[in-house]
């Protein structure tokens, strides 16, 4: 007799729909007939603040803070992604390809294609707990904007994070959303 033995504890190990439990996506797009599959991780996201501001050709800014929960845990390498989307047409993503980690603290800068920084300090009272500030500038966004916004980070390349704010000021040339 030959049992039928599952070779993924990790996936035993948590109750369903916890952080740990992966999720497998998959997409398809019309212009070709294959068909991908890929697992990600859910984990928690708590946006806090975002500020966009449409200051004209490469001259633009978005600003983020929040925080999230490890586990899933939050290292680097590999990359670090930030995607920010609003209601309306800004979709703005960013790779950090070059981090550091220093006592705990990870910290992302680039400056090609604009100047992109993002700090991701482990709380002191609470190391499981990351609060995070990022910005990208000198970049070209159009207004005008309209919340929520949308903020998705994706490490380990296979953590995925997301949360939407959705207490928004609209002005003529940006967007202030502030948790309340």
């Amino acid at each position: 007799m030959t049992a039928n033995v599952d070779f993924t504890p990790f996936l035993t190990a948590e109750a369903a729909g916890t952080p740990c439990s992966p999720t497998t996506t998959t997409s398809s797009t019309s212009t070709t007939s294959s068909t991908s599959t890929s697992t990600s991780i859910p984990g928690t996201l708590n946006v806090t603040r975002v500020r966009v501001a449409d200051g004209g050709p490469s001259n633009g800014s978005i600003r983020l803070r929040g925080d999230f929960v490890t586990p899933p845990a939050f290292a680097t390498p590999p990359p670090i992604t930030l995607r920010v989307q609003d209601a309306l047409t800004l979709d703005v993503t960013h790779v950090y390809a070059t981090c550091t980690t220093v006592g705990g603290r990870i910290r992302c800068a680039d400056s090609v294609g604009g100047t992109f920084r993002a700090n991701f300090n482990p709380l002191g009272t609470n190391p499981a707990v990351y609060r995070f500030k990022a910005s990208f500038k000198k970049i070209t966004v159009t207004a005008p904007f309209s919340g929520p916004v949308t903020v998705t980070l994706l490490h380990d390349s296979l953590v995925v994070r997301t949360d939407m704010i959705s207490a928004c000021r609209q002005t003529s040339t940006g967007l202030t959303c502030r948790e309340p």
